[in-house]
């Protein structure tokens, strides 16, 4: 339990504890008035005239009901320490990983080796961030990106299974120049970026240079690959921990490459507080309301009312009517839901019900507003939504609302803006590629101009072959409100980029050997 990050969520409803707490502490002194009398009365007289109370002050409705409006208040002002599992906004953690091929990792301390004990928890960790976006980085006596930072951890399990010393043509530790790119790619990420450094040793001038990018926002996390006694009698120094006291001193987190899930639950756990510090605080769709463990404790509490005496059943009867009548959809616009739902929850019950325009409306997110416009087939609306954002998931269904409108041109360019940012999207890859084969059909014939400036009404889906499905949205409707995430979008699978690699090179291996020996030739630009 991460106390740091424990607030409230609507912290203002805590004063719904205040007026129960006022008059239990009126009712408290009213009880003790009795008392008064003694000085006034004869005491011979005194039990004639002052009844005995039969039962405590302290066991009377008003004193009972402090202590449960108090947990009622604490439970509604929503008390939360930790996102939720499955949060409801997108994940834009970036996590760079710089995998250190020097000699060393050669080294059969670890089994099978160093670096191949590596890769096996490189293999393990890329399926703990699916859907998130990972880049890789190699380095020895040169840095260089085996993959920019991608939210398809297929596309890296390639490079990931072929890593090896012998891929660099020099061997080396320039974990310096690994720093620099990392700065440079994280210029393009639109949320945190974490560096986690998996490394034998790291020099301390290197461990200097990577603290450095803790300056410019982004966190650094030292993975320790090796035993601390290495193998004398083959020659194999033991794990150098001297750059990585420096990056623990320096503010960074280190932490040993494990036998079991210790170490990836820590590096987890690293990369979930960096998001948790930047996402809002109030928002209830990302954070996981604890006050729901309390209702238990509340119905226990409720049962004390049906104790005889304790006449306040038209108050609970009132409030429960409240209740329920908050549950009743009066209407997409009726003030009344006001009071139990905001717009977006009220939105997207009616988006889940069918009611696309009635949802467009009400929606305050400019994404699923869109997306509501979107599948009312209201294509211009849909656009002028998803031209507020920027966003690679905005553009591509921005791409996709030209592209229902027949508005090609404009389809492709949205499509290629999207790929400038994400090189490897299938999606707007495909969408592209389609529609510019629909324009060399066109040139042949003598519907251009018709599609060159198309009809007011919506175009038909299936002739742009731009599905609904392709938007890509929260799939079960209790997740909920949603931003479409970069796990939504489609990226080269495995299996498309060892067939795209394989014409260009016999293996993946073979492919990066020659692309890093050609970067090195040309002075280490990739």
């Amino acid at each position: 339990m991460d106390l740091g990050n424990f607030h409230f969520l609507r912290p203002w409803l805590l004063l719904a504890a205040l007026p129960p707490l006022i008059l239990a502490v009126v009712s408290l002194l009213r009880g003790a008035a009795p008392e008064q009398w003694r000085r006034t009365i004869a005491p011979n007289l005194l039990p004639f005239v002052v009844t005995r109370q039969t039962r405590s002050r302290w066991l009377a409705p008003e004193v009972v009901l402090a202590p449960l409006a108090l947990l009622l208040a604490l439970a509604m002002a929503g008390p939360t320490y930790r996102l939720a599992q499955t949060p409801q906004g997108p994940d834009d953690t970036t996590l760079l990983v710089i995998v250190d091929l020097s000699s060393s990792m050669s080294g059969r301390d670890l089994a099978p080796s160093r670096i191949g004990r590596l890769r096996l928890k490189l293999r393990d960790l890329l399926e703990l961030r699916r859907g998130s976006r990972v880049g890789l980085l190699a380095v020895a006596g040169s840095a260089h990106i085996v993959l920019p930072p991608t939210d398809d951890v297929d596309a890296l399990v390639p490079y990931v299974a072929v890593l090896a010393p012998d891929l660099l043509p020099q061997d080396g530790e320039r974990f310096a120049d690994a720093a620099t790119l990392v700065a440079a790619l994280a210029r393009s990420e639109h949320g945190p970026t974490l560096a986690l450094v998996a490394a034998d040793a790291i020099p301390p001038g290197d461990a200097d240079a990577l603290l450095g990018l803790r300056r410019q926002g982004i966190s650094v996390i030292g993975w320790a690959v090796g035993t601390d006694e290495g193998r004398p009698g083959e020659g194999l120094p033991g794990l150098d921990r001297t750059g990585f006291e420096r990056l623990a001193r320096g503010g960074a987190d280190v932490v040993d490459l494990s036998l079991g899930e210790r170490d990836l639950r820590q590096i987890d756990g690293w990369v979930k507080r960096a998001r948790t510090a930047t996402v809002d605080a109030t928002d209830a769709t990302l954070w996981d309301d604890a006050g729901y463990a309390l209702v238990p404790l509340l119905a226990l509490g409720v049962l004390a009312w049906f104790r005889r005496g304790w006449v306040l059943g038209r108050t609970l009867t009132a409030l429960c009517v409240l209740v329920l009548g908050g549950c009743v959809d009066h209407g997409s616009g009726s003030a009344w839901l006001d009071l139990w739902l905001t717009k977006n929850q009220q939105a997207r019950r009616l988006f889940d019900a069918g009611r696309y325009a009635a949802a467009a409306e009400r929606f305050e997110d400019p994404m699923w507003k869109g997306i509501a416009y979107y599948t009312a087939h209201d294509w211009k609306n849909a656009q002028a939504q998803f031209e507020r954002l920027d966003s690679v998931a905005a553009l591509f269904n921005l791409g996709n609302a030209h592209a229902q409108a027949r508005e090609i041109q404009s389809a492709i360019e949205a499509y290629d803006r999207v790929l400038e940012r994400e090189p490897t999207h299938r999606g707007a890859r495909d969408n592209r590629d389609f529609l510019e084969e629909v324009l060399g059909g066109l040139a042949q014939t003598s519907d251009t101009e018709e599609l060159a400036h198309p009809a007011a009404q919506p175009a038909d889906p299936s002739k742009a072959r731009v599905r609904h499905e392709q938007l890509q949205g929260p799939e079960d409707p209790a997740d909920g409100l949603a931003q479409p995430s970069h796990a939504d979008k489609a990226a080269l699978s495995a299996a498309e980029s060892e067939q795209w690699m394989r014409r260009v090179s016999t293996t993946p291996a073979e492919f990066l050997r020659a692309k890093f020996a050609i970067q090195v030739a040309r002075g280490g630009k990739p």
